[in-house]
């Protein structure tokens, strides 16, 4: 994955971890970025673990919808 650190962005990316985030955008740092995910495969391979990790633990169903079941929970106590 290849980012900028606008909105809520670098609240859940880390560079190196989840992908490249870009400080500017520019050709060269896009193609910089570009090159390094494919050009070298063990951080690709990185990346790709990181990311399907990251995005099984949190925002798989079962995981969304008990997130969701508590806060409804505590809504309803108030």
């Amino acid at each position: 994955m290849i980012t900028t650190p606008v909105g809520g962005i670098p609240d859940v990316f880390v560079d190196g971890e989840n992908g490249v985030l870009l400080g500017a955008v520019s050709a060269e740092a896009i193609i910089g970025a570009v090159e390094k995910l494919f050009l070298d495969a063990e951080y690709f391979r990185k990346v790709r673990d990181n990311n399907r990790r990251k995005a099984w633990h949190n925002y798989e169903a079962n995981v969304v919808t008990r997130k969701i079941e508590m806060i409804y929970g505590e809504v309803a106590k108030k």
